[in-house]
């Protein structure tokens, strides 16, 4: 048996996550709402049953200003 693989999210699903609004979204990824809506259920569905430990860290981490 092998070892379990972490679950990468789609980007508009991290980008929810991270407080964009739906308009952001559409606007940014030239999608419509309601694309961005499925996405976001399709993924909460994939989601569902997987291990939280196993789905990567959702928030998008800025550098600190003055990092390299």
């Amino acid at each position: 048996m092998s070892d379990p693989v972490p679950v990468e999210p789609c980007c508009i699903w991290r980008l929810l996550v991270n407080g964009w609004t739906y308009d952001q979204i559409t606007r940014e990824l030239h999608i419509t709402g309601p694309a961005v809506m499925k996405a976001e259920q399709l993924q909460n569905l994939a989601l569902r049953d997987v291990d939280p430990k196993l789905i990567a860290d959702p928030v998008i981490h800025r550098k600190p200003k003055g990092a390299a």
